[in-house]
């Protein structure tokens, strides 16, 4: 009788093709857990905002609007886009951040390409509603609301939250929830790590997470049933978004005086990002 791991031998000589592409598939998650990490770390979008166009986010859904069940189904997953998402947050925080705090600019062309490689994957998801008028005004409702809090005057200061009490840390970890699991929603919500450093104990982080966590379930639940019975609508939500930020941005661009070399830079920039988006998008 063949042991265990005499069987998984056995079987990965049967199926070596299997086995090399279960490889690949592992890297590709990988690096989309980098991709989804550096736009939320570095461009301050939503942990969630490339899900969409990576096809991840049905599946990230699904594992926390019902816990007890999916998330042990889906640990490995969850582990490998877990780990790109965290070594991409270490990159970011020793080696990136210095450098793009002198030229902030360069970071703002490498969102625009990430932004238009994610409108063009939006866009697919939308083609087929085109004509529904009630899409359109789900579009015109989130790109409106996204333009106006993306007004820093109107937007949720990080530094006014202060997480000093079980109530502010479980608040916080609530709100932050909202910019994790909804795509482009740290336009209007505060972000996740930026509120981590408010943070004035080790029992209020606790519970700073532990509100997170609620938060999170408590929006894939929403997101399950708007996904289910308005698919369509909540695309063109998504679409609506994409398409704020990037007005945002180009309209901040607009009173920035380049030089040409920073603009090569940025350009070169942009273009990578688009591609990277793309390419991940079509895996």
């Amino acid at each position: 009788m063949l042991r265990v791991s005499e069987k998984r031998d056995t079987m990965k000589k049967k199926n070596p093709k299997k086995s090399g592409s279960s490889l690949q598939s592992h890297v590709i998650l990988f690096c989309k857990g980098l991709m989804m990490g550096f736009s939320s770390f570095l461009c301050s979008l939503s942990l969630t905002s490339l899900a969409p166009s990576f096809h991840l986010y049905d599946d990230i859904i699904d594992c926390f609007s019902h816990p007890k069940e999916n998330v042990s189904k889906h640990l490995f997953f969850l582990l490998i886009l877990g780990l790109g998402i965290l070594v991409s947050f270490a990159i970011s925080q020793f080696f990136l951040l210095d450098f793009l705090a002198v030229y902030p600019v360069l970071l703002l062309m490498f969102m625009i390409g990430i932004l238009a490689g994610s409108l063009f994957h939006s866009f697919t998801e939308i083609r087929t509603g085109v004509k529904c008028v009630s899409n359109w005004s789900c579009f015109l409702i989130f790109f409106l609301a996204s333009l106006i809090f993306s007004i820093p005057i109107l937007s949720i200061s990080t530094s006014a939250i202060s997480l000093d009490t079980i109530l502010t840390s479980f608040g916080g970890g609530g709100l932050a929830s909202v910019a994790v699991m909804i795509p482009c929603a740290s336009i209007m919500f505060p972000s996740f790590w930026p509120v981590l450093s408010n943070v004035s104990s080790v029992c209020h982080l606790l519970i700073y997470l532990v509100g997170l966590f609620v938060g999170m379930v408590l929006i894939s639940k929403m997101m399950e049933y708007l996904l289910q019975n308005h698919k369509m609508k909540v695309s063109f939500a998504f679409f609506g978004f994409f398409v704020a930020m990037l007005v945002a941005i180009l309209w901040t661009l607009c009173f920035v005086q380049l030089s040409w070399i920073q603009f090569l830079i940025g350009d070169v920039l942009a273009l990578i990002g688009y591609f990277i988006v793309i390419q991940l998008g079509r895996c």
